[in-house]
């Protein structure tokens, strides 16, 4: 019974830690890296990155580095409203196929575009970084993923694309989040089923009715 009992600790040890990495992973700020849009075809060679730190809820500080920009940008007036020398994340989740409308949270309450306060500055050799500090998307962190974060040029045309993804450990190319995600899995699957075969066994051997009750009761806290 004593070997039993430390099994079932052990799987909810594994299970517990498992979950705990697991959330510590998709915790873990995203990022674009940023490169060339394969539909442009004009004469810049845009690229970079750009990272997403979410503070809580649904705000984050946005953060970018670029190359090869549009110099034409900083020439432009700062608060026009038109759709040029910014960045925008799209309802698309391929930089090959549809890129879609601007995406961020309506349904949130944010009524304004948010990508327009990511208006950027480019210096005469072509580069560009800034940072953006509580914007407001009205997003989760898990709903932005895949979706892509495009850059346009002075004429509002996108010039430069990315996905966004996870900074996560890789384990044999995959996030550790999606290992843990699986031992959890495992570990939830041999905790059930051991469960019911401990609650069998006090079934057929435990002659204590009082005993038997109480025992089986916590062993279905497992399930």
């Amino acid at each position: 019974m004593i070997v039993q009992k430390r099994s079932l600790s052990g799987y909810a040890l594994v299970l517990a830690v498992a979950a705990c990495y697991s959330d510590l992973a998709m915790a873990m700020s995203p990022k674009v890296e940023i490169e060339p849009y394969a539909n442009y075809t004009g004469t810049l060679r845009v690229d970079g990155h750009a990272h997403l730190n979410f503070r809580s809820g649904i705000c984050v500080d946005f953060t970018w580095k670029l190359t090869g920009a549009d110099s034409r940008c900083s020439q432009l007036p700062p608060n026009t409203s038109e759709r040029v020398c910014r960045f925008e994340l799209n309802e698309g989740t391929s930089c090959s196929g549809q890129l879609g409308y601007p995406f961020w949270g309506r349904s949130e309450g944010v009524s304004e575009d948010p990508w327009a306060a990511t208006r950027y500055n480019v210096s005469a050799d072509g580069r560009s970084s800034g940072s953006v500090r509580k914007l407001k998307l009205g997003l989760s962190q898990l709903e932005i993923f895949r979706h892509v974060l495009t850059v346009s040029d002075a004429d509002g045309v996108y010039v430069a694309c990315g996905s966004v993804t996870s900074t996560c450990l890789r384990i044999c190319g995959i996030c550790f989040y999606q290992w843990a995600r699986v031992a959890t899995g495992i570990c939830a699957v041999f905790a059930v089923l051991d469960s019911f075969w401990l609650i069998n066994k006090h079934f057929r051997n435990n002659k204590n009715p009082a005993l038997r009750k109480y025992t089986v009761r916590i062993l279905l806290m497992v399930p």
